[in-house]
């Protein structure tokens, strides 16, 4: 009985975040943004990119700031910005077909739904779901939360022994963000080291992710890595096929340094919790050790640390958390951790003697 209570009032939760992130979405820019981008499958013409952008994405109060006014006030300018974000054609396509504000409160519902057939129980899902950071993906007009939902679920496949349907869901996440690739190569790694896949096989699926990668920049016409670190660290580029200034490595040390010290922030609570489960879960390392990578790889390769690009992450220290302290496996590991605790503690008498 208890059990459905919480699930009904898990779905009435899940709807109401859904049908609230559709009927106000974010006022961001990346908003107007990805319209240009979905105007461009129709289109190439810059004028027209602009107009029907515009109509997609309706009228809002976009955050002003020299970069946005002044693409607000030259509207052909709109259509050079296409290339940073044509590199998800996935979710592009995903919008052309449902709407620009369908598919972010439908994926939140998908996260749901794999949080839920993860944890199993209503109760500790219900918290996961009304986090903050998965909230505000859910209202943003960002591939951030389908990515969530198609990553989790590679995860979810894997943990229950479907390697092979887990790898094909993350492979199709390079669609939605091409740096899912972060989560998939550690994961091979994982796999390989634990023989749960050979390694003729993981190399082979790396290989392909990398040219997946690499083939869906070449079609987006993608303007490179330095253009797109100068871009987001200068305010944004109005002619970025024209920025042509190298980052030097002083430069990337000082953007580095700023990222870090951001995740830094970002990350701690997760950082304690994901400590706790490795702790007293030993059979959750591997998923801790890939979400860690994660986060590492990515503040190496964009070094900007927006919570938007780490909720999934979060997302999975939080059903490995649930999963260690909610099912009963506590208690089996306690006899270890409490002589693991007597053995430190012995240690350290030792010293301070």
């Amino acid at each position: 009985m208890r059990t459905s209570v919480g699930y009904a009032i898990l779905l009435g939760l899940t709807l109401a975040v859904a049908v609230r992130a559709y009927r106000s979405p974010l006022p961001t820019f990346d908003r107007l943004l990805y319209a240009a981008t979905v105007a461009h499958l129709r289109t190439s013409d810059p004028t027209q990119i602009a107009q029907q952008a515009f109509q997609l994405a309706g009228g809002t109060d976009y955050p002003h700031t020299a970069f946005t006014d002044q693409l607000l006030a030259q509207p052909a300018l709109i259509a050079e910005q296409v290339p940073f974000y044509a590199i998800r054609p996935l979710y592009t396509q995903t919008v052309s077909l449902l709407g620009l504000r369908a598919v972010s409160p439908l994926a939140y519902v998908g996260i749901v739904l794999v949080l839920a057939l993860w944890v199993q129980n209503p109760w500790w899902v219900i918290p996961l779901t009304l986090l903050p950071d998965l909230l505000v993906i859910a209202r943003e007009i960002t591939p951030d939360a389908l990515s969530g939902f198609v990553v989790l679920g590679g995860f979810l496949l894997v943990k229950r022994g479907h390697v092979a349907a887990g790898l094909a869901a993350l492979l199709l996440s390079l669609g939605v963000r091409t740096d899912n690739l972060f989560f998939l190569v550690p994961l091979l790694v994982v796999l390989a080291v634990k023989q749960a896949l050979d390694w003729r096989a993981a190399v082979g699926c790396a290989t392909l992710a990398g040219a997946a990668v690499v083939a869906i920049n070449h079609y987006a016409h993608n303007y490179g890595w330095t253009v797109l670190i100068r871009h987001s660290f200068a305010g944004g580029l109005i002619h970025p096929a024209n920025a042509v200034i190298p980052v030097s490595l002083h430069d990337y040390a000082g953007y580095l340094v700023h990222g870090v010290t951001g995740l830094l922030t970002v990350c701690s609570l997760w950082v304690l919790l994901g400590a706790l489960v490795w702790f007293y879960s030993e059979e959750s390392r591997a998923f801790l050790l890939i979400a860690a990578s994660f986060c590492s790889l990515h503040i190496l390769a964009f070094p900007i640390a927006d919570p938007r690009y780490f909720v999934t992450a979060f997302l999975l220290v939080g059903a490995l958390l649930v999963d260690t302290f909610a099912t009963g496996d506590v208690p089996i590991n306690y006899e270890k951790s409490m002589s693991r605790l007597t053995s430190y503690g012995e240690k350290i008498a030792v010293r301070s003697a």
